[in-house]
């Protein structure tokens, strides 16, 4: 009488066959794929404050309008695909007598002021974005940041360049 014992794990498995003295062992790959898919919890994000945090150019030129926060799925370089995420729009607003090309990146702090979020988005530098905002007007701009239902405060943090980032 044979006694077949197994175990099976997510990368393959070792199944040993057992029979009077013998003792063979061969390796089974598993053949089927696990997946996790996670819900977020949250479906208000009107109580997520939002600060714009201008360095030197622009400084107070820059001004932000228009901001809506809303779930949504990122798929790009350093995150993998179909990862929920916390998706701000709003529009830049430069009141300069010049253009800027501003480089800006987002974190999300939770109620505590822990940093618990981050700028998913890669442009021209991994985890910051430009646009070119023109002399007395607006862009608008998307930023995708890490999800996390604890975030009370979003930072976006902006400087302002003559020419785009390489």
């Amino acid at each position: 009488m044979k006694k077949v014992f197994s175990c099976m794990c997510l990368v393959g498995a070792i199944v040993l066959v057992l029979g009077g003295c013998q003792l063979q062992e061969k390796t089974v790959i598993a053949t089927e794929t696990l997946i996790i898919t996670t819900t977020p919890s949250r479906d208000n994000f009107s109580d997520i404050e939002v600060e714009l945090v201008a360095e030197d150019s622009p400084g107070n030129d820059l001004s932000l309008s228009n901001v809506h926060i809303h779930e949504g799925v990122f798929s790009g370089y350093h995150s993998p695909e179909g990862e929920t995420s916390l998706v701000v729009n709003g529009t830049f607003n430069n009141q300069a007598s010049r253009e800027w090309w501003v480089v800006f990146y987002a974190e999300g702090y939770n109620a505590s002021g822990g940093q618990i979020s981050w700028t998913l988005d890669a442009g021209p530098i991994l985890g910051r974005l430009q646009v070119k905002t023109p002399s007395q007007g607006s862009v608008d701009f998307t930023i995708n940041l890490k999800w996390s239902e604890d975030i009370s405060k979003i930072v976006i943090y902006a400087k302002g360049y003559d020419t785009p980032a390489p």
